[in-house]
């Protein structure tokens, strides 16, 4: 699941209620189907994101999505 921001500051003020109301049940179905399962928290200026591991409760650092594509 994907979930955007336009800034740092609106996830800074939304992030953890979008993990208690979104992420919550959104990966307790995953978990319960035995699915892998993360959310993506995306800011689009600057570009960054962060990964929420459903299985693990585990946040990353924020890291530019540009850095993924291969070469």
């Amino acid at each position: 699941m994907v979930v955007g921001f336009p800034g740092p500051y609106e996830y800074d003020t939304y992030g953890r209620v979008i993990v208690e109301y979104v992420a919550a049940p959104f990966c307790e179905a995953a978990n319960n189907g035995n699915r892998e399962a993360f959310l993506v928290f995306a800011v689009s200026r600057p570009d960054l994101m962060r990964l929420y591991s459903c299985e693990t409760g585990e946040i990353t650092q924020w890291f530019d999505p540009k850095s993924l594509r291969s070469s």
